[in-house]
């Protein structure tokens, strides 16, 4: 059971590094599944979170670089 468990989270897992965020959905599925322990569920919470926290930072980097490339293109040249 464990095994299996960890099989998934792995796939996840490497999945979410490549910022491929949807993997949450897998990680709500893992969740509903009533045949893993509470610990393991409660990890799985957690990692879920993680994700959703990663997520929303990556957006907001990503939206303060579109910001600070319209106000003053960079460049190239000495400091910013």
């Amino acid at each position: 059971m464990e095994r299996e468990y960890f099989c998934k989270l792995n796939a996840i897992v490497k999945k979410i590094i490549r910022g491929d965020y949807s993997q949450g959905t897998e990680l709500d599925t893992i969740l509903n599944d009533t045949r893993y322990p509470a610990k393991l569920l409660s990890f799985t919470e957690k990692l879920n979170l993680m994700t959703v926290k990663l997520e929303a930072r990556e957006e907001t980097l990503i939206e303060n670089i579109e910001e600070l490339q319209k106000k003053k293109p960079y460049s190239g040249k000495g400091h910013i």
